[in-house]
């Protein structure tokens, strides 16, 4: 085990934009000195407050955490004369940071820092086990992901050591793993799936530890290659790995990876791919599978889009989507779907300094603050512009979620909302459940391709009565209210003739402002 400590300075720099009253706050938290204004945001606490990624500095690249009292520090190299690392996930209350650091022998080795009583942090190296090249060696490599809530349980991936019991080990296979802290020698190895080449990845881990997703190359590929990954989810304490698909209707060319998943366990998101080629945001439960988070008006087409980050029920996801300007960070809500989170927040000219809000990697449990990076042109070179770490906290109005003070009811309404299309007959129908006890909108929505944007066909209004109120938005819509199905659930019914040849339906709840 190999140690070093540095102490976090108890006063750092911050530069915060805009009022705490009724409006977003958004802080820049600085730069660490030396190196060229280069801050990039990996992940938060679990309340927000602590903030990690990775900077330039003076002859090297940090790990860093920042708090808004201690402000942006450094956290300690592995090595002295090779000075690159990234704080890449965090426990809730931001006692252990995980990530990765070049080791002595100038390889990336997984790592983990664990806050000391006077708010230093200790960085430990991780030596995996026999199923992984030796540090040492020149085909080594390691990257800790994600760690569970307590700090106890730490996930990545390590480049596989050739092994003759396993012949499909090549030199580009890496293994998913699961270290616990109090047994290093227990270290859990994720299979990967079958029918593909060898590798697996472990991303992201549920609050308690059992539940870790990523990707693994499987059969659901192109024929002949095996280059193309599968999302995945692993159980603890032995699995097995299970594929949880793609966005695409067919399984000859999945294209899939699981970039985290809730506290709670319930959402899993990733990245998936659509048989027109586009790569959208996914978002994946138990009751509704995986589905395409959309695009924003801005962008492009293909899709290009990434889910990044969850908060803690799954009802706020953020990531970053291609645009024609570059990266542009989004937030998405399970009754708005994506946003521009700069426009959500209402950022200033000002605030964004000529730049945009580039990626959202971070988010609180309760889904109100938010991290990512900021990009602004830099005036002495064009082709190296400036990034700089963001935190904002958005108000209840601008986030924009149901509330959650409703009681159970409210959270199993909402988390179980559900469209069902089937076929009857001649007929298609389109038919989900309400609850006439809360004032909620329910719209039926369509994308011809899931790359146009979701547009509202017909909607369901609260009539102050008891009931709901049908209104037909789209012109040319040609379904109709199915009368043999009553309230609490409401079905619209098309004749297969008069839907489009291809498309999708979503159902969206609307709060009222």
């Amino acid at each position: 085990m190999h140690l070093k400590q540095l102490a976090v300075p108890a006063i750092g720099v911050t530069l915060a934009l805009g009022s705490m009253l009724q409006a977003a706050s958004f802080t820049l938290i600085g730069d660490l000195p030396g190196g060229r204004i280069n801050t990039i945001a990996k992940g938060c606490s679990g309340d927000g407050q602590v903030v990690i990624g990775f900077g330039e500095e003076t002859n090297g690249t940090a790990a860093f955490v920042w708090t808004a009292a201690g402000g942006l520090a450094a956290l300690p190299y592995a090595s002295s004369a090779n000075r690159d690392a990234s704080a890449n996930g965090i426990s809730i209350n931001g006692s252990r940071i995980v990530g990765n650091a070049d080791n002595e022998f100038n390889e990336k080795q997984a790592v983990y820092w664990t806050r000391q009583p006077n708010g230093s942090y200790q960085i430990t190296l991780m030596e995996l086990g026999s199923a992984f090249y030796s540090p040492f060696e020149t085909e080594s490599s390691s990257f800790a992901n994600a760690v569970s809530s307590d700090g106890m349980r730490i996930v990545g991936s390590g480049r596989a050591a050739p092994n003759p019991a396993q012949p499909t080990i090549t030199a580009s296979s890496f293994y998913g793993w699961i270290y616990p802290i109090n047994s290093p020698a227990s270290i859990t190895l994720i299979p990967d799936l079958t029918g593909g080449r060898f590798t697996s990845f472990a991303n992201g881990i549920s609050g308690n530890g059992n539940l870790i997703v990523g990707q693994s190359s499987s059969a659901n590929r192109p024929t002949g290659t095996g280059t193309n990954n599968e999302a995945i989810r692993f159980s603890m304490p032995s699995g097995p790995t299970q594929g949880i698909g793609d966005l695409r209707p067919d399984a000859a060319n999945f294209d899939s990876k699981a970039s985290a998943i809730s506290r709670d366990g319930t959402t899993i998101i990733g990245r998936g791919r659509l048989a027109t080629g586009g790569n959208p945001g996914f978002r994946f439960t138990d009751s509704l599978g995986m589905e395409s988070l959309g695009n924003l008006p801005t962008g492009t087409t293909p899709i290009n889009t990434e889910a990044i980050a969850v908060n803690g029920d799954g009802r706020v996801i953020v990531g970053l989507t291609s645009t024609s300007s570059g990266n542009e960070a989004f937030i998405w809500t399970i009754n708005q779907g994506m946003r521009s989170l700069s426009s959500v927040a209402g950022l200033t000219a000002l605030q964004l300094d000529g730049g945009r809000l580039e990626e959202a990697t971070g988010v609180s449990d309760d889904g109100k603050t938010i991290v990512g990076t900021r990009v602004r042109p830099n005036p002495s070179n064009a082709n190296s512009p400036f990034r700089e770490a963001f935190v904002l906290t958005l108000t209840d109005q601008e986030l924009g979620i149901p509330p959650t003070g409703g009681g159970p009811e409210v959270e199993a309404f909402f988390a179980n909302a559900k469209l069902n299309i089937t076929k009857i007959g001649g007929d298609v129908q389109l038919k989900f459940l309400t609850n006439p006890s809360l004032a909620i909108s329910y719209h039926l929505t369509y994308s011809a391709n899931l790359e146009a944007p979701f547009t509202t066909q017909v909607s369901f209004t609260p009539n102050g009565s008891g009931g709901l109120t049908r209104n037909v938005v789209q012109l040319g819509y040609l379904g109709a209210a199915d009368a043999s199905v009553g309230l609490p659930e409401i079905a619209e019914r098309f004749p297969l003739s008069a839907l489009p040849p291809r498309g999708f339906w979503r159902l969206k709840l609307v709060s009222p402002p």
